[in-house]
Formats: C-alpha cells, structure tokens, sequence
C-alpha cells in the first residue's frame, strides 16, 4: 500500500496498517524527525536564562544524519 504525506504523519492511521499486517509506504514531509527503533533524540540544550528557551532535540554522538 501507498499513501501520501499528509497518512504519513497519522501515527494511528499506520499502526491501523501494522495491526493489519500490511506493508506499507508512507511519504514523510521533511520536516519529520525519524528515529530508529530503539533510539531516540537527546534533550534540548539546557535553558541558560538568557533569550528564547532552547527547543531543538540533539543527536547523541556518532549518529549520522
């Protein structure tokens, strides 16, 4: 099965697909982080008090982009 970006983002419209044992192929917009099973971002940078609060989650060392 295919479908569009816009099912891509649905999380429970693909584990509907998973509990019905289909594969599947999802577009993802590029503004989608994917993280492998498993793993999973490092916290933002700790707030320093001075302007915006930091909200960008970090890759642990040596992973790739």
């Amino acid at each position: 099965m295919r479908a569009s970006a816009r099912a891509g983002r649905d999380m429970a419209f693909r584990e509907a697909l998973d509990e019905l044992g289909l594969t599947y192929a999802v577009g993802v917009s590029s503004s989608v982080t994917v993280w492998a099973p498993g793993t999973a971002p490092l916290a933002a940078v700790p707030y320093a008090g001075m302007g915006r609060p930091p909200k960008r989650l970090r890759r642990a060392p040596g992973m790739s982009r």
